[in-house]
């Protein structure tokens, strides 16, 4: 739900944003008016193969799940926001000016906290084809909290989502989407996840997570994925630090939440 108000929102920004100028709207924020960062997690993130029409043979939990990505505005016709390959390459979408303060370690706001490796991913087009969002799978290393009606067991394979990745057309174009701040797990690498439960879709998205490499701790999030050098501050303290220090006070957090 928290995903589908803040993409409502953005569109909703977007649009104003076209009325006052008289700009044509689109769906998405262009910020790539400054030197572009070509990270890892960009270079990587999962792909879909264009598709005009609806797929009618999508098992039902797969068009449930893409539906949570349609446009929910039943006044917007979603034929005019339908990804196409004359839209611009790169769009990243704003955070809504009244979005809550993101949190660096959402210990409380998460049904789930895992330690895993990312074995796996796939990009999905929503029904109405006018966003693309991304799944991982995630071997799960260790388990520091489970709140949420899944059972998840160490070494048991689970699924997460966020919201943007990769659309290739015909042609061989490829459009990249996603949120400005947010970057995409790596296949390969090992992670702790912030995960929120979505019960109607039987699915986990992505809060935020901290990739652990080489006994550090990377932030997946943070960086302005569209300008050099732009950071959240809650969360560029994190980088580089030694990984033990970081997973203790997470575990530290979630005792003093079980002792409320």
């Amino acid at each position: 739900m928290r995903n589908l108000t803040m993409k409502f929102c953005n569109i909703c920004i977007v649009l104003a944003l076209a009325v006052v100028s008289g700009e044509p709207a689109i769906h998405g924020q262009n910020t790539g008016s400054k030197e572009k960062v070509t990270t890892r997690q960009e270079r990587e993130i999962p792909v879909v193969d264009f598709v005009s029409t609806a797929n009618d043979s999508l098992p039902p939990q797969r068009r449930v799940k893409n539906h949570r990505h349609d446009l929910k505005d039943s006044k917007v016709d979603p034929a005019r926001f339908m990804l196409k390959e004359s839209d611009p390459e790169e769009l990243y979408e704003l955070t809504p000016s009244h979005a809550p303060f993101r949190t660096a370690l959402p210990v409380l706001e998460s049904d789930a906290v895992v330690i895993g490796e990312v074995v796996g991913s796939e990009a999905y087009l929503s029904n109405d084809r006018t966003s693309v969002y991304s799944e991982f799978t995630i071997q799960v290393g260790d388990l520091l909290k489970n709140t949420s009606r899944q059972d998840i067991n160490i070494g048991s394979l689970l699924t997460a989502e966020r919201d943007g990745g990769g659309v290739r057309f015909e042609s061989g174009k490829v459009l990249r989407r996603g949120r400005v701040h947010e970057t995409m797990p790596v296949v390969g690498q090992r992670y702790l996840l912030f995960l929120e439960r979505d019960n109607e879709a039987e699915s986990f998205s992505i809060i935020t997570g901290y990739e652990l490499r080489d006994g550090r701790v990377f932030p997946l999030d943070g960086v302005n994925v569209a300008e050099a050098g732009s950071k959240l501050p809650q969360v560029a303290v994190y980088e580089g630090v030694q990984d033990a220090a970081f997973l203790n006070e997470i575990r530290i957090a979630l005792t003093k939440i079980r002792f409320k």
